[in-house]
């Protein structure tokens, strides 16, 4: 599911956000191994990762009701008169 928000629902972009999270999760390990960095960093990055796709989506979302919204008072307003 993450992968598919990630990817705006798009197929054609599933591959290269599947192959982002891999290249994440692969780090992590990485630097795990080799340092005292701990593996549950993967998940905070996740988590910021999932936090600025999800608020991305709702303002696009929240500009999209406002301007449908002012087309409609300016519909109105156009009829009114």
């Amino acid at each position: 599911m993450l992968i598919a928000i990630m990817a705006k629902y798009n197929p054609a972009l599933v591959p290269v956000a599947a192959i982002f999270l891999a290249y994440i999760r692969t780090g992590a390990d990485i630097m795990n191994r080799t340092s005292d960095v701990p593996y549950e960093i993967i998940s905070v990055i996740q988590s910021a990762i999932i936090m600025l796709v999800v608020a991305k989506m709702f303002l696009n979302n929240l500009k999209h009701k406002q301007i449908v919204k002012y087309s409609k008072m300016q519909m109105e307003k156009k009829e009114a008169s």
